[in-house]
């Protein structure tokens, strides 16, 4: 189980709209992105 797209994804639902969806993807895509 990859542990950063999980909490990428609770992440994405759990973060209010303020934050901008934008910046969700970005930060998102970053930790996917990251090979961790």
């Amino acid at each position: 189980m990859d542990h950063g797209r999980r909490n990428a994804l609770i992440s994405m639902q759990v973060r209010p709209k303020w934050l901008g969806r934008r910046e969700v993807a970005q930060q998102n895509n970053r930790l996917i992105a990251s090979p961790r």
